[in-house]
């Protein structure tokens, strides 16, 4: 596969209201002809163990891989890699892009996130993939999102945007 992002990509989220779980929504998503899923999972631990984590990107891993899409795990390099996914969304707070290329080797997906300008342009410094940004309009699917750019900001950063 080739380290190049897909152009429908779908983030499987079971804490913001979805009304499928992460199986059934990527069993949807592909269907419907998603090249890219991202397994997003942002309850606790004590709530999902690591060990059901892994189970369940690797069943994620291997529909993706029959349907000849992408699987990404956000936020966590060690998941991606336990689960033979085939790459990572970083965030600010994650693990730096440059170690989780070392982690998941030359061929694995890294995606970097960006809220300002000058995030998006730290980022584009970094070994990355894909560039997540955003809110660009506002947002009530994540708590604490940062204000929306707005459309002009955003073509600001595409402007800049090495990463194509």
């Amino acid at each position: 596969m080739s380290r190049r992002i897909g152009r429908l990509h779908v983030i499987t989220d079971e804490t913001e209201g979805c009304r499928y779980g992460h199986l059934r929504a990527a069993e949807l998503a592909l269907a419907g002809g998603a090249d890219t899923l991202q397994y997003r999972e942002k309850r606790a631990p004590e709530q999902v163990p690591m060990a059901d984590r892994v189970t369940l990107a690797r069943h994620l891993a291997r529909a993706c891989t029959a349907a000849s899409a992408h699987l990404i795990v956000d936020d966590d390099a060690q998941l991606a890699r336990a689960a033979g996914a085939h790459g990572v969304h970083l965030g600010q707070r994650d693990l730096p892009a440059a170690d989780g290329r070392t982690l998941l080797g030359p061929g694995a997906l890294i995606g970097g996130t960006a809220n300002s300008l000058a995030e998006a342009r730290r980022a584009f410094a970094t070994p990355i993939d894909y560039l997540g940004v955003g809110p660009v309009y506002g947002t009530l699917s994540k708590a604490g999102a940062p204000p929306a750019m707005g459309l002009p900001l955003f073509r600001q950063i595409v402007a800049e945007c090495p990463v194509r």
